[in-house]
């Protein structure tokens, strides 16, 4: 037997998330993972599913965690459309399953940041016969004419034949925490005052013109048997009202487009309201046309489900040490990460039951050095103590010094390779490889416990250095 999870279902599941985390539960952005993944260094394919869900491969994850940020920006994303002129777009269709999809897409990015959906694409002229199903279809036309205008959510018709309705326009704000070459933001505004923003009043007062239950546009199942004399007559039934179609012929007779009447004027569209059912019928029975329902709701009245948005991005910036507390902690000093995660209610290392709740935090255990020499250590290092055996691999490393005597901060990780042995007091620690050493002062206990709290998500990636002059802007986009 053959089943799905429904887009609602998907739908659901990111709304949980998202109370999740308006109800106060503590997302965090980690960084981590300095050695290198193999000889070449070569990231691992996504296609090893072991390595992003096994329990054990979650445990080096956590193992190498370095350093946490609080998530602080959180929104839906869709996948980014640009208008491209020459581009065939698709009108709205409530029986697309989903528009991640390169032939289905029905809205666009313009180059204003503004959001149009595209209610009716324009046609083309002429007919052709669908091989899957037997019946004459017409054709549809290239997209010439970006949709600009329209900010009141009236929809409007384009000089290449298409219907555009505007959504919202993405702020400067929302540009810079969520806009990527793959996504774009999307969001409901509950209220707007003269205090918000104005992309969010002008997206509000779209909103609410929304018809709900309309009758958005009409999708053409058979073009029919092209002995059309002139266009037909439109009928619509069903338990709403309002509604009204008009119909277009070629030069040869087929039914190439049913479109919603405008009764002469140009704004006055009938979409009619209160459908939740309809039939269209033609005159002379020859074309099948079906209606287009909106969301509940209609068009433009909440444009996350207009737009059937189920990613939610997270996002935080790394603006150098974070005031000493993002590796790498000195300026001056570097390190890297190669993995990125998302961490759920993590809980500190004074207490398991207590939450952590600061913006930033120290994920590494480490130790000074009373008077290091021989150099210093390097991310990626491997230490041992010659005293205890314990192994480990440094992921930062820097000194300080009070004229008298200079001291050394090294932070590390340990995993499988290097055995989970303690350095104690006193240890002479060494680089494997040759070079620095030094002996033990004092431990440093890291503000976070790496075995708490959820871990969601794993992304793993090629080197990326930090210094303290470093800026990375980490999105994680989930997806149902």
């Amino acid at each position: 037997m053959t089943a799905t999870i429904t887009d609602q279902f998907k739908r659901e599941l990111t709304e949980e998330l998202r109370r999740d985390y308006d109800s106060g539960d503590n997302y965090y952005i980690v960084i981590g993972r300095t050695e290198q993944w193999d000889a070449t260094d070569t990231v691992p394919d996504i296609s090893q599913i072991d390595y992003l869900q096994s329990p054990s491969w979650s445990k080096l994850t956590r193992n190498a965690f370095q350093a946490s940020k609080l998530v602080s920006k959180l929104s839906y994303v869709i996948p980014r459309y640009n208008w491209t002129s020459g581009t065939i777009y698709q009108g709205y269709n409530d029986n697309y399953v989903d528009h991640d999809n390169d032939s289905k897409k029905y809205y666009v990015l313009n180059d204003q940041n503004q959001v149009y959906m595209c209610l009716r694409a324009g046609v083309a002229g002429g007919v052709f016969v669908d091989p899957n199903t037997g019946k004459t279809l017409p054709n549809t036309s290239i997209s010439t004419v970006q949709p600009t205008g329209g900010l009141n959510g009236v929809p409007f018709q384009t000089a290449d034949g298409y219907f555009w309705k505007f959504l919202y326009t993405i702020s400067v704000a929302d540009t810079d925490n969520y806009v990527t070459s793959k996504f774009i933001p999307v969001k409901f505004v509950d209220s707007a005052g003269v205090d918000d923003p104005a992309t969010d009043i002008q997206q509000k007062a779209v909103q609410d013109i929304a018809n709900p239950k309309a009758i958005v546009g009409f999708e053409v199942l058979d073009a029919g048997d092209g002995n059309y004399a002139s266009p037909p007559t439109v009928t619509i039934t069903g338990n709403g009202s309002g509604a009204a179609g008009r119909a277009q012929i070629d030069n040869n007779g087929y039914l190439i487009s049913v479109q919603i009447d405008s009764n002469g004027a140009s704004t006055g569209w009938q979409f009619g309201t209160d459908y939740d059912y309809a039939n269209v019928l033609i005159d002379g029975e020859k074309g099948i046309v079906r209606p287009i329902f909106s969301p509940k709701d209609g068009i433009g009245a909440d444009p996350t489900v207009d737009l059937r948005a189920t990613q939610l991005m997270f996002n935080v910036q790394l603006d150098g040490n974070e005031d000493d507390t993002i590796v790498p902690f000195r300026p001056g000093y570097t390190t890297n990460f190669r993995q990125i995660s998302l961490l759920k209610n993590p809980t500190t290392t004074v207490n398991d039951s207590d939450y952590f709740t600061d913006l930033t935090g120290n994920n590494l255990r480490g130790f000074t050095i009373n008077s290091p020499s021989g150099g210093s250590f390097g991310p990626n290092d491997f230490i041992t103590g010659g005293t205890s055996g314990a192994s480990a691999v440094v992921d930062h490393y820097y000194d300080s010094s009070d004229g008298v005597t200079t001291t050394g901060y090294v932070y590390y990780h340990q995993n499988d390779s290097t055995g989970y042995g303690a350095f104690i007091v006193s240890d002479n620690i060494t680089r494997t490889q040759g070079g620095p050493n030094g002996q033990i002062a004092t431990f440093i206990t890291p503000d976070i416990d790496n075995y708490s709290g959820e871990l969601l998500y794993i992304d793993n990636r090629g080197e990326i250095p930090r210094d303290d002059e470093s800026r990375q802007d980490l999105k994680i986009v989930i997806t149902f």
